[in-house]
């Protein structure tokens, strides 16, 4: 029997730019659901039908949402439900008697900036390595081991979570609130401690999930340039295309820069069941400048 290629050591051997490949999110549903997880963890769960079609209704009507099933060791009969907005850096925290809870919940007007959830806003960080090994091999073989760092590092705020994308970056983890996602984690503590302390650490950053893709590329580049760590430090104006160019503007107290990113084609095998590769972009920043 021929032995299964598996997609993250195809990735690292193709040595594949990492910046500009975290998928687009702006709004994160996290619910607690410790049973088993199939590759298709969501429709494959045994959540009541009334309770998947309340998520379901909440996705479509939601923009550029994602729902993500979450879980630790000897959880019991908890039931936690998270929603983090990713673009304000804002999360809420919500303890569920039962499934059905949900059903009572305005999620759709949460997401639109309506206070009514105030008094279940958390100053959490969440720390989530993908271990969903049905979804991809590398995710098992990989995630596992990084989600057992991920508890020393960052402890109760260190969870297991379903398929995040990009399991040809194995081990991945994501940050929230903030949507920060990094590839190839074998130490996840640095990452913790910048996270913790509202920094934005750029070493193995795959990018800011509420960004379009050559932005996240800029982004990296350009705090490793000039050494802007702070969340916040950079605010981003606009990006443009010329083709397979772009030019994205960033503004800080005081100053403005604008970073170049190119496009370039590569062939990668994007899941380890693929038998031959597919096309993927790459987004290789070029330049930056002081911007008028």
């Amino acid at each position: 029997m021929a032995t299964q290629s598996l997609c993250c050591d195809d990735s690292l051997q193709m040595g594949e730019y990492m910046p500009g490949t975290a998928p687009r999110s702006d709004v994160w549903l996290l619910l607690e659901h410790p049973a088993p997880w199939g590759a298709k963890a969501f429709e494959d769960s045994d959540l009541p039908e009334a309770v998947k079609t309340g998520l379901s209704g909440w996705l479509n009507a939601i923009p550029n949402a994602r729902l993500q099933f979450i879980r630790q060791e000897n959880s019991g009969e908890r039931r936690l439900f998270y929603v983090a907005l990713a673009r304000t850096g804002r999360l809420y925290r919500f303890e569920l008697a039962a499934y059905e809870s949900l059903l009572a919940l305005d999620i759709p007007a949460l997401a639109g900036g309506a206070a009514d959830y105030e008094n279940h806003r958390s100053d959490e960080r969440l720390f989530l390595a993908c271990t969903n090994g049905k979804r991809d091999a590398c995710c098992a073989l990989y995630g596992l081991p990084l989600y057992r760092k991920l508890r020393q590092a960052a402890g109760e705020s260190a969870w297991q979570v379903s398929h995040i994308g990009g399991h040809r970056f194995a081990g991945t983890l994501v940050c929230l609130p903030h949507g920060l996602y990094y590839g190839r984690v074998d130490d996840p503590a640095p990452i913790v401690a910048a996270y913790r302390k509202d920094e934005f650490y750029t070493a193995g950053c795959r990018g800011r999930c509420t960004i379009e893709p050559a932005a996240q590329s800029a982004e990296i580049y350009l705090r490793q340039q000039t050494g802007l760590t702070a969340l916040d430090a950079l605010r981003l104006a606009n990006v443009r295309q010329n083709g397979q160019e772009w030019t994205a503007r960033f503004e800080t107290d005081g100053a403005a820069y604008t970073v170049r990113v190119c496009a370039e084609p590569a062939s990668m095998q994007e899941n380890s069941t693929d038998a031959e590769r597919k096309q993927v972009m790459k987004f290789i920043p070029e330049a930056y400048q002081a911007a008028g």
